[in-house]
């Protein structure tokens, strides 16, 4: 929620803020797995304020958003981070910018193969749907249904990992104190990346592009440790996404092809899926979206994991159209060679004009003996209690 407010020390520009702060309670089922690990039973608080200023003129943007979590069971999980701290210039169909950003591709609901810019949160959402701000200088062109752009990185998020007393993890505990980089700047080594959209018909198509530091790392054991180092080399990735929408159903692709390091490993992936829509059902005007999706992933053994090499999602999106704007969503994500699944089950209500209520639920589901076990344990339910402003 944005309030403009006018701004009387800068006639001629508009001050918008807003944001939200919540309290959330999480609750495990399963005793902790591992020696180190706390209950990570207990209460936790995230704020993300946003703030922005624009010209009269509406060229000219300027936006701040950070994001705190405070969490006393896992000092991993107590983190900020800027999501958004950038300057935009925006005239006719030109767009430029500089600072921090966010930047989301891709049209798949479980995972998105083609969304390769930001660097993904593990500490709060274990599924990668949470990312951290991307450091960019950037320009696009738009027209009324295509689009360019173009992204300098020039410098790379490590990812979070829970620490070694946080729930959520895997048996060997991520130090990521030491990192390490194929390229010898770095963090610093220079990413570049781009995008080209357009829009025929009921067909949404984009093509991008990627070099630099790979978002996914390497694991490296360590000899003296139960832990294992962190090692991000360079990659080099093409991706295209299409969208074809035709009265209630949609069907969806992505497809990326990558070569790993300087060795140039190469692989493949792919994703494919559908929504179908039931508007208006009953008396009170219900919606109701089914998912189906599969991915398919022939990377090498050597390269990064990913939990999407050969896996099915199935889920759903249902929404009352009431007043305090209620809505449930639930989807099962299954591997297909080994059985283990992750089910994910999350409700949202308003209440009043500033307050939301938001339900959520993990379960996991499979054998031992497998990387995904670890996961056995950590079935939870959490509570959030948010204000906006």
């Amino acid at each position: 929620m944005l309030a403009a407010l006018s701004c009387s020390a800068c006639a001629g520009t508009t001050l918008r803020e807003g944001g939200h702060v919540s309290t959330d309670a999480r609750a495990y089922f399963g005793p902790a797995r591992f020696a180190d690990q706390k209950s990570g039973n207990g209460l936790s608080l995230r704020m993300e304020p946003e703030l922005s200023v624009q010209s009269e003129s509406e060229e000219h943007t300027v936006t701040l958003h950070p994001f705190i979590r405070m969490d006393p069971a896992d000092e991993q999980r107590t983190h900020y981070d800027l999501r958004q701290a950038d300057y935009v210039f925006a005239t006719g169909p030109l767009t430029t910018g500089v600072g921090v950003g966010l930047f989301s591709w891709g049209v798949l609901e479980a995972h998105k193969l083609v969304d390769i810019i930001n660097q993904s949160d593990l500490v709060e959402d274990i599924g990668g749907s949470e990312k951290l701000g991307q450091p960019y200088v950037g320009s696009g062109l738009s027209g009324e249904s295509w689009s360019l752009r173009a992204l300098y990185l020039p410098y790379s998020r490590d990812r979070t990992f829970p620490g070694d007393e946080g729930r959520l993890r895997f048996p060997l505990v991520v130090d990521t104190d030491q990192p390490q980089y194929e390229s010898s700047l770095a963090r610093f080594h220079p990413g570049f990346a781009g995008r080209g959209s357009i829009s025929v018909g009921e067909l949404d198509l984009g093509l991008s592009a990627f070099a630099g530091l790979s978002r996914e790392p390497r694991f490296y054991a360590q000899l003296t440790e139960r832990a294992v180092i962190p090692r991000y080399e360079q990659l080099r990735h093409v991706g295209v996404d299409a969208q074809w929408t035709h009265e209630a159903l949609s069907l969806k692709l992505e497809a990326t092809a990558r070569t790993w390091s300087t060795t140039f490993r190469p692989s493949a992936g792919i994703g494919g899926g559908l929504e179908y829509s039931f508007f208006d059902i009953g008396p009170f005007g219900y919606d109701l979206t089914l998912v189906g999706e599969y991915y398919w992933d022939n990377r090498p053994l050597d390269a990064p994991v990913t939990l999407y090499d050969h896996d099915a999602f199935g889920g759903f999106r249902f929404a009352l159209n009431d007043d305090s704007d209620t809505m449930l969503l639930a989807g099962m994500l299954v591997d297909v060679d080994t059985g283990f699944s992750s089910l994910q089950v999350s409700a949202s209500r308003r209440l009043g004009e500033r307050w939301r209520l938001f339900l959520e639920g993990r379960g996991f589901f499979g054998p031992e003996g497998i990387l995904e076990s670890s996961l056995l344990s950590d079935d939870y339910a959490q509570l959030r209690v948010a204000y906006y402003f």
